[in-house]
């Protein structure tokens, strides 16, 4: 679960390394951000060696939630979590900034109709 103030890892090639969680667009601040929730982040660190950053630092940028923590319970019963919290950063459109997403992301992210973020993604779990 995100909740405010949370520090995530960004696993897409924009050039950003971490983002703190600013604003919560889906869920409440009771319960926090799920898989496929979108999220108001501030970057936090870029990437030192990428010559072509496309954000800027202490940026807000929308970003969607593709791994938590947090299990996920999925209709056949089966729960599936992951070690790391991690985002994609979007653009208003719901399209990705990057190119490439490094690592598996949850196929619930397919299933919300973020079929560019899934598609770009190394695999689905």
């Amino acid at each position: 679960m995100i909740f405010v103030g949370t520090l995530l890892k960004v696993i897409d090639n924009s050039g950003a390394h971490t983002a703190r969680c600013i604003k919560l667009y889906k869920g409440s601040a009771n319960h926090g951000a799920l898989i496929g929730d979108q999220i108001l982040v501030s970057v936090r660190h870029l990437v030192s060696t990428k010559k072509t950053i496309k954000v800027k630092k202490s940026g807000l940028y929308r970003a969607l939630i593709v791994r938590t923590s947090k299990e996920v319970c999925r209709k056949d019963g089966m729960l599936i979590k992951m070690d790391s919290n991690a985002i994609v950063l979007i653009n208003p459109n719901g399209n990705p900034i990057g190119t490439r997403i490094r690592g598996p992301i949850f196929k619930e992210i397919r299933d919300l109709q973020f079929l560019k973020i899934a598609s770009i993604a190394q695999g689905l779990i």
